[in-house]
């Protein structure tokens, strides 16, 4: 019997850690109605979304931009955003932000107003650079920080 139960334990710990472990997102998409900035020369494409939750957004999705004094950021698209509310961006510096010879920081907060309190996550991918995604919930900032290359 104590064996027979050391088995269904090992079962039940096995089950467990594959559900745990299977990503629940993997066939969710990304809503791609989110803005298009260009930090220091390289476009950086910020998605927040999930395209099955894009219903529940009540207002324009706030972007705002920092970068460190002395760079340049800029948007480069936008669309009409989710449910035709559109998208405010902000562009401003953060002298915390470093610039070192081969890279420069850059930090976006993000706000999505939506009918439900809901998980929303920030996907930020500078071109040519690995994405970095930051969850938050909507109805609240949340922030995303990254670097992009330096330009030469």
């Amino acid at each position: 019997m104590p064996q027979m139960r050391r088995c269904l334990t090992v079962i039940l710990v096995a089950v467990v850690f594959v559900l745990a472990a299977s990503p629940t997102d993997a066939a969710r998409r990304w809503c791609h109605k989110d803005p298009v900035v260009l930090v220091a020369k390289t476009n950086v494409s910020i998605d927040a979304v999930y395209d099955d939750q894009k219903q529940y957004v009540t207002g324009p999705i706030k972007v705002t931009v920092y970068v460190p004094p002395g760079f340049s950021a800029s948007l480069v698209s936008s669309d009409d955003g989710f449910n035709g509310y559109g998208e405010s961006v902000a562009f401003s510096t953060d002298r915390r932000l470093q610039a070192s010879r081969t890279s420069i920081q850059f930090r976006i907060l993000v706000n999505v107003p939506a009918s439900i309190r809901m998980p929303a996550q920030v996907v930020v991918t500078p071109t040519g650079t690995n994405s970095a995604a930051i969850s938050g919930r909507t109805n609240s900032v949340f922030t995303a920080t990254g670097s992009v290359p330096r330009p030469t």
